[in-house]
């Protein structure tokens, strides 16, 4: 597994992955109209690309140079975003994403809002819940 930095042709293949994940691993824990909204259908690929670029942001590859996960951190702190492909769920892709957020980003305390369904990682991750 390679991590490196978001560029700018991650994009639609991190949106593709944010959508699917949602609808995939989501949704034993919310309704299917949460899903639809959370999937966020509406969004453009150019808010989404904008949204990156304030933030650091990461992306998980494959061997095959896929994108498999991916996440951002605002500048103190705040994990906006952790997202792991369906197919790569439980094999350590989101805490090599969020470890090499904590080492780029300086802060005294990290924070995240997390689903229901992310709250058992992030409790194993150290994080607390509040």
């Amino acid at each position: 597994m390679i991590i490196r930095s978001y560029q700018p042709s991650d994009a639609a293949p991190t949106l593709a992955l944010f959508r699917d994940t949602v609808q995939k691993i989501n949704a034993k824990d919310y309704t299917a109209d949460q899903i639809a909204v959370w999937a966020g259908h509406e969004q453009s690929l150019a808010a989404w690309h904008a949204s990156f670029m304030q933030h650091v942001a990461l992306v998980a590859l494959d061997e095959a140079e896929t994108i498999i996960g991916f996440a951002d951190m605002a500048s103190d702190g705040y994990l906006d975003r952790l997202y792991v492909s369906a197919a790569h769920q439980r094999e350590g892709v989101g805490k090599r994403l969020v470890a090499a957020l904590e080492q780029r980003v300086v802060s005294s305390q990290y924070t995240a809002y997390v689903s229901i369904t992310a709250q058992p990682f992030f409790k194993a991750m150290g994080y607390s819940t509040i």
